[in-house]
């Protein structure tokens, strides 16, 4: 799922005089800020894909300890 919401860099080609104040953001302030920037496709896909992962992770698949004998067909 590729994104172009990537982090904006708080430099800028002017002047610091002229330049408008960076806001310094948390980590959970700067994921809120790029899932806004996501279009409402990617987020549907981003949601299904962590569906699957909660899914395979809370049903993970069983194995099997038990030997079954040669020549027995399952």
């Amino acid at each position: 799922m590729p994104s172009d919401s990537r982090p904006r860099s708080c430099r800028s080609s002017k002047p610091p005089s002229s330049a408008t104040p960076c806001r310094h953001l948390n980590p959970a302030q700067a994921i809120a800020e790029a899932w806004k920037r996501e279009t409402p496709d990617s987020q549907r896909q981003w949601r299904l894909a962590d569906l699957r992962a909660k899914q395979q992770y809370l049903s993970p698949t069983l194995w099997t300890t038990t030997k079954t004998p040669v020549g027995v067909k399952l």
